[in-house]
């Protein structure tokens, strides 16, 4: 069976606000993942966060067709390969569903969460995502 990648991307403007470079600030290394939609603009995620001093790490976990994306259905432990341990994870996307996806992979982190249709900044933990179903 053949699998196909339809690119689905985001034509808004994704700029992190005050309240994310604040809580951000508090890590000096990040991973950084996204959806398809969204992988396109991340570029000036990372810049806005390497001008902050915050260097940012991420791969190309299993299945997925680019670096940065991720897929929530599909994350398990040590499927990120992730070459370096970062702080904290951020997530830049809608929903919980994803995020969550990244506390059960790899649960000793904080995953903050930057939903660009929705401003404020939010944070879950792998003791919180724990018992929230997906």
């Amino acid at each position: 069976m053949k699998i196909l990648f339809i690119d689905v991307k985001y034509i808004g403007e994704i700029k992190l606000n005050q309240d994310a470079i604040k809580e951000l600030g508090k890590y000096k290394k990040i991973a950084l993942y996204t959806t398809t939609q969204f992988n396109h603009k991340i570029k000036g995620i990372i810049e806005q966060l390497n001008n902050v001093g915050i260097k940012v790490i991420s791969s190309q976990p299993e299945r997925t067709s680019s670096k940065f994306q991720i897929l929530g259905c599909d994350v398990y432990q040590k499927n990120l390969k992730l070459k370096e341990q970062p702080g904290a994870f951020l997530y830049i996307g809608d929903g919980r569903f994803h995020p969550n996806a990244l506390l059960f992979s790899e649960n000793k982190y904080l995953a903050n969460i930057f939903n660009p249709f929705f401003i404020p900044f939010s944070s879950a933990s792998s003791t919180a995502s724990s018992r929230a179903p997906c």
